[in-house]
C-alpha cells in the first residue's frame, strides 16, 4: 500500500514538473559532463538561446559575458557562489559561431550546442535565468537589462 502512494506521489510529482525545470536539470547534468571543472553548486545558471544570424541574441551574449565576468564569484540572491552563464547555440555551434564568439569576445561563459539536449522545445525563452534550486528568477531578458538586473540581486 505505502509503494502504491509513493509510486503515486512520484508520478504526479514528475507530470507536475514544468519544461523549465527540466532545463535546468538536464543543463547541469551537461556541465556536469562536459565541463567537470565547473563548480554550479550555490550559483545562479543564466541560459542564452542564440545563433549567428540573430544579432539580438549576439547582443545578448555579450551583455552576459560582461555578467559572467563580473558576477563570478558575487554572493547573489539565490546564488550565493555567483553566476554561471551557458551560451547555447541554435546552430549547433558551427566553424562560423565558434568565429562569432571570438568576436564577439565570449571568453567566460560555457558554449553548448542545442543538439546536446533532449529539449528542443520552440516555447522555451531566448534567455532564462534559474536560482541554485531551479527555480526561474528571470526570462527573456534584453540585452540593455541582463547587467541591471543581475546587479540587483546582489546581497549587501
Amino acid at each position: 500500500m505505502k509503494k502504491n502512494i509513493f509510486t503515486g506521489f512520484i508520478i504526479l510529482y514528475t507530470c507536475l514538473l514544468s519544461a523549465q525545470s527540466n532545463l535546468n536539470f538536464e543543463v547541469k547534468n551537461l556541465i556536469y559532463s562536459q565541463y567537470p571543472n565547473t563548480n554550479i553548486e550555490n550559483t545562479l545558471l543564466a541560459i542564452n538561446f542564440w545563433s549567428v544570424s540573430d544579432s539580438k541574441s549576439r547582443d545578448l551574449n555579450k551583455a552576459f559575458e560582461k555578467v559572467a565576468k563580473t558576477y563570478e564569484f558575487a554572493q547573489l540572491k539565490g546564488g550565493l557562489k555567483g553566476i554561471v552563464v551557458l551560451l547555447i547555440n541554435k546552430d549547433n555551434l558551427s566553424s562560423l559561431a565558434y568565429i562569432s564568439l571570438s568576436k564577439d569576445g565570449i571568453k567566460k561563459s560555457i558554449n553548448l550546442k542545442s543538439s546536446d539536449l533532449k529539449q528542443h522545445n520552440s516555447d522555451l525563452p531566448s534567455n532564462i535565468i534559474f536560482d541554485s534550486n531551479g527555480k526561474i528568477i528571470y526570462d527573456n531578458l534584453d540585452a540593455i537589462n541582463v547587467f541591471e538586473k543581475i546587479n540587483q540581486l546582489i546581497t549587501r
